[in-house]
C-alpha cells in the first residue's frame, strides 16, 4: 500500500474514532485480549513491545516469542526504576510507562497506538492494574509524552503514520526499514538505529572479505525484508564479480513443510555456499536445516532481525555453526542480567507477561493459566534454573531508548518552576522532539556506542558481527568484527567454521561461481547452478566495459507450460510466488549462431560493411583524382589521415560484437578513441588553417606561418601522439580485463564484458570533446568567408552534426544500464561518424569532380576588397584554391 493512503487511512481511522462519542465508547473489538501494563508518574511513556505473536483464532493470542523479548520487557521497566532512583537525573520527577504488546501485527500496533492521541481522562487509574478481556466497550487513553516502539519496522510505520500527524515523539530501538528515513512522512519519528542500507554495505563487505562471489538471499514478504533486498542487490552491483544464484521470498504464512521446501533448494544450487538471510523467520529457516540434517553445508550470514542470544538457538547448534550475524552494537547490561536471574513468580506479580513466559521456559502450569502438564509451576524458583535462560546481548538498546528519552526530559524542566507537579506544562511535544533530536543532549549508552541521531533521525552505523563457536561443548556468540562504515577491525582468524564447510588444505569456506569457466560450462548447459541458458552478444561499458559481452539470458516457459514443475524450481516458489510474478520455471535455448545469435549484432555488422565500403570507394576515387585542382585544394594530406580514421573505425566495429578476449578488449579500448582523434585532429589543423589564413588575409597580403602541407600534418599527427601518450599511460597503469559478473543482479543473466578504467574513459573522451570544442569555435569565426570557399561552410555542417551526435550519445551512453544498447551507442557512434564526414567532406567534392565542368567548380565572387586580398593570399599557395561551386 502507498504510504500516502496509509496517512490518509490513518488520520480517517483516528477522526472517525475521536468523534464516536463523548464518552470514548466504540464498537466491542471480538476476540482481542487486550494487557496493559501501568505504572503512574509525573511523566508517562508509551511503549509498544513485540511480546507475543499471531494466533490464527485471535488477533493478539497467547503464543509468546522467544525469551529474549522477555528481557526487553525487564530491562524496560528496570532502567525506569533505575532512573527514578537518581537524584542527578529527572530529581523529584516520577517517570511512569504504559507498556503494551502488538503482538507482532503491524494492525495491531497501530490499534495500540490509538490510545496515546485521545484527550486523557480527567484521572489517571491506579497503577499496575491488568485489564484482560475478551472485548472492551470503552476505548481507553493514556496521556503520554512520547512513545517508545516498535520493534518491526512494519509497525513502526503504520505507528509513526498515526503518531506525526498528533506531533507525539516516537522512537524506536530496533526498526530498521528505510522507509523511516522519509521525514515527510514519518517526521516525528526517531530511532537508535541506522538505515539497513548500512547493514547491506557491511554484508558486501564480509563477502568481500572472504572473495565469496557467489550467493544466495533469502528474505521476507515484509518491508523489512524487501527493502532489505533491494538495497543489498544495489550494494552488490556497485561491487564486481558478484552472482546471485536465486533469491527466495519467505512468506509469512509459511509452515513447516515450506521452510523444508526452502532448504531442499539451496541444496540444489551446488557451488553457492553462502546464504544470506534477510528475513524475520531467520530461526525458522535454521530449524528447517536442521530438520532436514543440513550442518556445515551453507555459510549462513543473517541480518539484524536474527538476535545474537544463545537460548533462541537451542536444539539447532549444529545447523548453525558458524553463522555470522550482523547487528546493532549491542552488549549485555550486566547490573540488569543479575537481578534478572533471580526473579521469581512471587517477585514479578507486577508482571501481566512474566507468569506466561515462566510457564514456557518452565512448561509447568501456574494459577492464572492452564498447560498441557499436569507440573505445577514452582513460584519460588528462580527464571535462571530454566534450561531456556541465557542472558541477552539485545537488551541495551531498550535501556538506551528510555534514557534518552530521560535526559531529553531533564533538559526541559530542570529550570521550570512547574515541576515536578506539573512538569508536563514545562514544554511542548514539539520542544521534547527537537530536544531529543539534539546533540545537547547525546550520551554514551550501554554499549559504550554515542546515543545521537543524524539529520533524518537516524542512530549512527555502528554494527558488530558476531560467531556462533563451541568450546568444550558451551555455544556462545563471540564478537569477531565491528563496522562504521568500514571495517574497524575483523578477525577472521578467531572465527570458528563448522568442519564441514572447510575442503582439505583450506582455512576458510569458499563460496563462488566459475565465472572464467562459464564458456566451457555452455555445453554443459550449467551455469551457476541454473539449468539452461542462451548466449547473446552485448556490449558493456559506462566506464567500466567499452568492449563486447557474451550474455547467458535465462527465459521463461510458455504460459501452458508455467504450471509444470522443473526440478530445480522449490514447490513454496511454484506455489505461493507464481502468483505475485517472482517466479519463472526455466529452459534452455540454444543459440545456432556462434557469436551473433541477435538481429541487432547482423544489422550492426551488415550497417559497417556497407559504410566500409562507401569509405574505400570514396578513398579510391580521391586516389584517382588526386591531380584534379579541387582534391588538391581540400589538402589531400588532411583527407587521407581523415579517411584512414575513417577505416580503422569500420575494422573495429566487429570488435564490439565477438566475444571479448585480452587482446580484443585493448584493441577495443585503445581503438575507439584514438580513430576519432584521427579525425578531429586533421578537422581541427584544417579549420584553424582557413581561420588563420582569412583573419590575417584582411590586415596583410603575407602569407601566414605553418600552412604548408608538411606543417599540417606534423600539427595533425602531434595531437594523435599526444591522446596515444595519454591512453598508452592508462592502459599501463589499468590495463583492460575480461570479467564475467551479473551486471543486473535482479535479472537472471551473466555478461561477460571487457573492463576498463572509468577514469581513462572519461579522460579521452573529455580529449576528443575538446577538439571538437575547438573546431566548433573555428567554424563559428569562418561562417562570413567568401561565398566561393564554400568548404568552410561544409566544413561547419559536419561539426554541427557531429556535436549533435555527441549531445545524443554521451546522456545514452551513461544513464542506460543495458549491455546491448549501450554496445549500439558505441558502434552507431562510430559509424554516424563516419558517415557524416563522408556526406560533407568528400562525396560533395567528388560530385563537384564528376558532375559539374571544370569552370563551374571556380566562380569568382569577389565582394569586398579585403577579401579578395584573402582571396588572392589563399590561391598562392598551389594545394588551396577555390574549393566548391556555388551551384552544390
Amino acid at each position: 500500500m502507498p504510504p500516502g493512503f496509509l496517512i490518509v487511512g490513518c488520520l480517517f481511522l483516528a477522526t472517525l474514532w475521536v468523534g464516536t462519542s463523548r464518552s470514548g465508547e466504540i464498537r466491542p473489538i471480538a476476540n482481542m485480549t487486550h494487557i496493559t501494563w501501568q505504572r503512574p508518574g509525573d511523566l508517562t511513556l508509551g511503549v509498544i513491545l513485540s511480546l507475543s505473536v499471531a494466533d490464527p483464532h485471535t488477533s493478539c493470542g497467547r503464543r509468546l516469542r522467544r525469551p529474549s523479548a522477555l528481557h526487553r520487557l525487564e530491562s524496560l521497566v528496570f532502567a525506569v526504576d533505575e532512573i527514578n532512583r537518581r537524584t542527578d537525573l529527572l530529581p523529584n520527577i516520577t517517570l511512569g510507562f504504559v507498556i503494551m504488546d502488538d503482538c507482532s501485527l503491524e494492525t495491531v500496533a497501530l490499534l495500540r497506538a490509538l490510545h496515546f492521541i485521545q484527550k486523557p481522562p480527567p484521572r489517571l487509574l491506579p497503577g499496575g492494574d491488568m485489564e484482560e478481556t475478551g472485548a472492551l466497550h470503552t476505548f481507553r487513553s493514556f496521556p503520554v509524552v512520547g512513545v517508545i516502539g516498535a520493534e518491526l519496522s512494519a509497525s513502526s510505520m503504520q505507528m509513526a503514520s498515526l503518531l506525526s500527524p498528533f506531533h507525539i515523539p516516537q522512537l524506536s530501538y530496533a526498526s530498521s526499514s528505510p522507509h523511516l528515513s522519509d521525514k515527510q512522512r514519518y517526521k516525528f519519528f526517531s530511532r537508535l538505529v541506522p538505515s539497513d542500507r548500512q547493514q547491506a554495505l557491511l554484508i558486501t563487505d564480509i563477502l568481500e572479505q572472504f572473495n565469496w562471489t557467489y550467493l544466495t538471499i533469502l528474505y521476507s514478504y515484509s518491508v523489512y525484508g524487501q527493502s532489505g533486498l533491494k538495497h543489498l542487490l544495489s550494494a552488490l552491483s556497485e561491487k564486481k564479480n558478484y552472482c546471485v544464484a536465486t533469491s527466495i521470498m519467505i512468506e509469512s504464512n509459511f509452515k513447516d513443510e515450506d521452510f523444508d521446501a526452502v532448504i531442499e533448494d539451496l541444496l540444489k544450487i551446488k557451488r553457492s555456499r553462502v546464504v544470506v538471510i534477510f528475513a524475520l523467520e531467520g530461526l525458522s529457516i535454521l530449524r528447517a536445516a536442521q530438520r532436514k540434517g543440513v550442518k556445515g553445508d551453507f555459510v549462513w550470514i543473517a541480518s539484524d532481525a536474527v538476535l545474537p542470544n544463545v537460548q533462541d538457538f537451542k536444539g539447532i547448534e549444529d545447523a548453525s555453526l558458524g553463522i555470522l550475524l550482523v547487528g546493532f552494537s549491542s552488549n549485555p547490561v550486566a547490573r540488569f542480567e543479575n537481578a534478572l536471574e533471580h526473579y521469581t513468580l512471587n517477585s514479578r506479580t507486577e508482571n501481566p507477561w512474566f507468569h506466561l513466559f515462566y510457564q514456557q521456559m518452565f512448561d509447568c502450569s501456574t494459577e492464572l493459566d492452564s498447560s498441557p502438564t499436569n507440573r505445577t509451576c514452582d513460584r519460588d524458583l528462580p527464571i535462571s534454573a530454566s534450561p531456556a535462560y541465557a542472558r541477552s546481548t539485545t537488551v541495551s538498546r531498550v535501556f538506551d531508548a528510555v534514557y534518552a528519552y530521560a535526559h531529553a526530559l531533564h533538559a526541559l524542566t530542570k529550570d521550570c518552576h512547574l515541576a515536578p507537579h506539573e512538569a508536563s506544562s514545562c514544554f511542548t511535544s514539539e520542544q521534547l522532539f527537537e530536544t531529543l533530536r539534539s546533540n545537547t543532549t547525546a550520551f554514551v549508552g550501554e554499549s559504550d556506542v554515542p546515543v545521537g541521531f543524524d539529520s533524518l533521525g537516524d542512530g549512527p552505523p555502528i554494527y558488530q558481527v558476531k560467531n556462533l563457536r563451541v568450546d568444550n561443548g558451551k555455544y556462545s556468540f563471540v564478537t569477531v568484527g565491528e563496522w562504521d562504515g568500514r571495517f574497524r577491525y575483523f578477525d577472521k582468524d578467531h572465527i570458528m567454521w563448522h568442519p564441514g564447510l572447510l575442503e582439505p588444505g583450506d582455512e576458510t569456506p569458499k563460496s563462488y561461481c566459475s565465472l572464467e569457466s562459464v564458456w566451457k560450462l555452455y555445453q554443459s548447459k550449467r551455469i551457476c547452478g541454473i539449468s539452461g541458458m542462451q548466449r547473446a552478444v552485448r556490449g558493456r561499458a559506462a566506464g567500466h566495459a567499452v568492449v563486447a559481452s557474451v550474455l547467458l539470458d535465462m527465459r521463461a516457459l510458455p504460459r501452458e507450460r508455467a504450471h509444470s514443475p522443473l526440478p530445480h524450481q522449490p514447490r513454496h516458489r511454484q506455489l505461493h510466488l507464481a502468483r505475485r510474478g517472482h517466479a519463472h520455471a526455466l529452459r534452455p535455448h540454444p543459440s545456432d549462431l556462434h557469436l551473433l545469435p541477435h538481429a541487432s549484432g547482423v544489422v550492426i555488422l551488415v550497417l559497417d560493411l556497407l559504410v566500409l565500403a562507401l569509405t574505400l570507394t570514396s578513398s579510391a576515387l580521391y586516389v584517382r583524382q588526386r591531380a584534379t585542382r579541387l582534391i588538391k585544394a581540400s589538402s589531400r594530406e588532411l583527407s587521407g589521415l581523415m579517411l584512414g580514421g575513417h577505416v580503422v573505425a569500420c575494422l573495429l566495429v566487429p570488435v564490439f560484437v565477438v566475444e571479448p578476449s585480452a587482446a580484443s578488449c585493448l584493441l577495443g579500448h585503445t581503438g575507439f578513441h584514438l580513430c576519432l582523434t584521427l579525425v578531429y585532429a586533421p578537422l581541427l589543423v584544417k579549420t584553424n588553417r582557413i581561420y588563420r589564413i582569412f583573419m590575417l588575409g584582411r590586415r596583410t597580403t603575407k602569407k601566414p606561418p605553418f600552412v604548408s602541407s608538411l606543417a599540417q600534418i606534423i600539427a595533425s599527427v602531434t595531437i594523435v601522439v599526444m591522446h596515444l601518450v595519454l591512453v598508452v599511460a592508462w592502459v599501463s597503469t589499468d590495463p583492460p580485463r575480461v570479467l564475467t559478473r551479473m551486471p543486473n543482479l535482479n535479472r537472471k543473466y551473466v555478461e561477460r564484458v571487457c573492463e576498463v578504467s572509468e577514469r581513462g574513459f572519461i579522460l579521452s573522451t573529455v580529449f576528443n570533446l575538446l577538439l571538437m570544442a575547438a573546431c566548433v569555435v573555428h567554424s563559428i569565426f569562418t561562417r562570413h568567408l567568401p561565398a566561393n570557399f564554400n568548404e568552410a561552410k561544409f566544413i561547419a555542417f559536419c561539426i554541427y552534426t557531429i556535436v549533435v551526435l555527441w549531445l545524443s550519445f554521451l546522456p545514452t551512453y551513461f544513464v542506460v544500464d543495458t549491455s546491448e544498447v549501450r554496445t549500439l551507442c558505441l558502434t552507431l557512434a562510430l559509424l554516424v561518424n563516419v558517415i557524416s564526414c563522408q556526406c560533407f567532406l568528400f562525396l560533395t567534392k567528388l560530385y563537384a569532380v564528376y558532375r559539374l565542368p571544370v569552370s563551374a567548380q571556380h566562380v569568382q565572387s569577389g565582394s569586398s576588397e579585403s577579401d579578395k586580398r584573402t582571396e588572392a593570399t589563399f590561391l598562392r599557395e598551389p594545394n588551396h584554391a577555390a574549393i566548391v561551386p556555388s551551384k552544390l
